[in-house]
Parts: C-alpha cells; sequence; structure tokens
C-alpha cells in the first residue's frame, strides 16, 4: 500500500543506507550449514563469535557481516543439545537509532504502549552497541540499538567474546508462567527437525 501522505515517525531517524536495515538473529540445530547458506548466498564474513549461557544452555553465537555494519546475520548454535530451550527460527530483529535520545524516547513508548520489555537497557561486548529488547505480538523480540562499531575491513580479524553483554541487558519481568512456556517449547523441539538446501549451504562451514 502507498499514500502521498508525508511520513510522520516519532525517532529522529535509522541508520541504514550501504549497510542495510540493522540485523538478524536466528538459532538453528544446523549452524554450520545455515553460515554456509549466508556465505555462499551473500558472501556473508565471519565477524567474530560469542560464548553464551541462556537458560542454563551453552550457546555458541556466530555473527556474520556483509558490509560495513559489525553483523547483518547472528547465528545461535543448538547442535548437539538434547532440547532447544530457546525460541527457533527468528529469535530477534535489530534496528540502529540515529540518536541515544531516540532509543530512550523508544524505550518510553514501549512501556506507555504496553508492550512487554524483555531485556533491559545494555552494551553487548563484541559490538559495544547500547540497546534494549523489547516482545512483538508474533514473539520474537525487537532490538533497538545505537552506535555500533563498524568494521574496518582492512584489519578486523575475529575473536571470541564471553558473555553477550558488558553490562545490562537483564530480563524484564519474566513470570513462572513465562518458565513454564520455555519449558514446554523445548518439549516440542524433541519432534522439530530443520531442513537445509545442500546446494546452498554445502557440508556447511565449521567454527575456525
Amino acid at each position: 500500500m502507498t499514500t502521498p501522505e508525508p511520513l510522520r515517525m516519532p525517532a529522529s531517524g535509522f541508520v541504514t543506507g550501504d549497510s542495510g536495515l540493522g540485523h538478524v538473529a536466528i538459532t538453528s540445530s544446523k549452524p554450520a550449514q545455515l553460515r554456509g547458506y549466508f556465505n555462499t548466498v551473500f558472501d556473508a564474513r565471519l565477524t567474530d563469535y560469542i560464548d553464551e549461557t541462556i537458560s542454563g544452555v551453552k550457546l555458541k553465537i556466530r555473527f556474520l557481516r556483509v558490509n560495513g555494519r559489525h553483523h547483518s546475520i547472528a547465528i545461535a548454535g543448538t547442535q548437539g543439545l538434547p532440547i532447544d530451550p530457546i525460541r527457533t527460527r527468528v529469535q530477534h530483529l535489530n534496528i540502529q537509532a540515529s540518536t541515544l535520545d531516540d532509543v530512550a524516547a523508544s524505550y518510553q513508548r514501549v512501556h506507555e504502549l504496553g508492550f512487554g520489555m524483555a531485556l533491559s537497557v545494555g552494551q553487548h561486548t563484541n559490538d559495544k552497541e547500547l540497546s534494549y529488547y523489547a516482545r512483538t505480538p508474533s514473539g520474537f523480540e525487537w532490538e533497538v540499538g545505537w552506535n555500533p562499531v563498524v568494521v574496518d575491513e582492512s584489519i578486523w580479524e575475529p575473536s571470541t567474546q564471553q558473555g553477550i553483554s558488558i553490562w545490562g541487558h537483564t530480563p524484564v519481568g519474566q513470570t513462572i508462567v513465562d518458565k513454564l512456556d520455555q519449558f514446554r517449547r523445548a518439549a516440542r523441539s524433541l519432534a522439530a527437525t530443520e531442513d537445509t538446501v545442500p546446494a546452498l549451504s554445502g557440508p556447511g562451514i565449521p567454527d575456525d
């Protein structure tokens, strides 16, 4: 749908352009094949890794870039785990706000409009982005961030960080109902399958 009406946007703007629109984070039981797919189709390059424990489960998260943005794709591998305690498919989407004031104002609007908050404001270890995570009606999380590092291809070397955040990003308002729902998702994951396309992903790219 199109309209001649001018855009009315509460924020001053978002960082897109040559860097594209934020990033997408995905959980996968076949992280090597998924990384192979993004490498084959999008020429995605490894930026770094993060080792993190989420809900008592140790995950290795791969961060891939296709331009100067630190990462456009993040893949959390659940390979080898008997159950998957976190949402599969898209875990969260990210958008980069132009200013810190935009992040603060949007955080306030999330509360005023009655949307759930998943993680409080915090700063990531690898890209140094300051952000928060809200819950969408569809179940995935929406990260609004500001001021991540920009990759200099001439000097960048992949590394591994321990923990996803320097500070903050603590769970907000999690209840016993939320924990029970998490266990239900884990039980359903036992019967879940994840298909791959060998022609596009090949044997996959193992961890370097």
